[in-house]
């Protein structure tokens, strides 16, 4: 791929989404952080396809559910430092 985007502009777009995101999460929305987190990833699986193969995305995907551990941890941090609307 060319013109990948640097560790800075990876970094501000994760903020910038964060950012909107969690005008629709609060401490009492457990409903609110389903509905965005599975419109993410059904928005995400749609650019993927866009790209890579059937068979890659699925690839992709059983190599991300081995990342949940880190995910929980990082978010874990994240919401130690952040408050959700």
């Amino acid at each position: 791929m060319s013109n990948m985007p640097t560790e800075e502009e990876i970094e501000e777009f994760q903020q910038e989404l964060w950012d909107l995101f969690t005008q629709r999460i609060g401490p009492e929305s457990d409903g609110h952080l389903l509905m965005v987190a599975g419109t993410m990833l059904e928005a995400a699986i749609e650019l993927y396809t866009l790209v890579l193969t059937d068979e890659e995305v699925t690839r992709l995907f059983k190599e991300l559910i081995e990342t949940v551990p880190e995910c929980r941890e990082k978010m874990a941090k994240r919401l130690g430092t952040l408050t959700i609307h």
